[in-house]
């Protein structure tokens, strides 16, 4: 005589059901699963890694198109510093080691039409300095030391260790072509120095480089004419 279950078929759990074929997990069905995981945490970490061997060269391409935008902008702003004005006459350039200011043409695209007072200088910042730009439409009296209603301050770059500005003269005639007398400061109406000199140094674990930035103000060419015809 066979011994009867301990409980009736129909009221017996999941795990005593022994001849119910989808009762548990089988071991093929937990070692696909097992696969899966595997291939997927495999899948995840090829794609980590390759993320993590790119942001470098991400932060090094963001790095040289910023300081390819402040190189343009600068060699646009100060090669259209004024010397000469038609109706007010001689424009002034201040110039020091550390900020340089002088009066250009208004972007047409950005600003009213007159002429624009820049500023170029340094300011103190939480990570070192930031290389400034100040713009404001200048008074009719050309005043230059004073402050101007309705400024916009432009930060052109951020965090760096020093900026330096140098100036030189055109050679007169007959001195010839050689090494530019570079001064440390520059300060006149009516004349603009033939070249203008931008060095910026950044912090050492600062990827970005900025070359050395020559600039020749297209209104000392017509300043230098003038002289030479004298």
């Amino acid at each position: 005589m066979s011994a009867s279950p301990a409980c009736p078929l129909s009221a017996c759990p999941p795990s005593v059901r022994e001849d119910d074929p989808e009762a548990g997990t089988t071991l093929v069905e937990l070692l696909v699963v097992l696969a899966l995981m595997a291939l997927i945490a495999l899948v995840v970490g090829q794609g980590l890694d390759t993320v993590r061997r790119m942001s470098p060269l991400a932060g090094r391409i963001d790095a040289a198109a910023e300081t390819a935008l402040v190189h343009d902008h600068l060699m646009r702003s100060v090669g259209e510093a004024l010397a000469d004005l038609p109706l007010a006459g001689a424009a002034p350039f201040d110039g020091t080691q550390a900020a340089m200011r002088f009066l250009a043409p208004s972007d047409p695209v950005l600003e009213v039409d007159g002429i624009q007072r820049v500023t170029l200088s340094l300011a103190a910042a939480p990570n070192g300095l930031d290389l400034v730009e100040t713009r404001g439409v200048a008074r009719g009296d050309l005043a230059i030391d004073a402050a101007l209603p309705g400024e916009t301050r432009t930060v052109l770059l951020r965090g760096i260790r020093a900026a330096r500005f140098a100036y030189a003269d055109a050679p007169l005639e007959g001195e010839g072509e050689g090494e530019p007398d570079w001064r440390p400061e520059w300060h006149a109406r009516g004349l603009s120095p033939a070249l203008v000199r931008v060095e910026v140094e950044f912090l050492p674990k600062d990827s970005r480089r900025f070359a050395p930035l020559l600039i020749h103000p297209a209104a000392s060419t017509a300043v230098a004419d003038k002289r030479s015809r004298r």
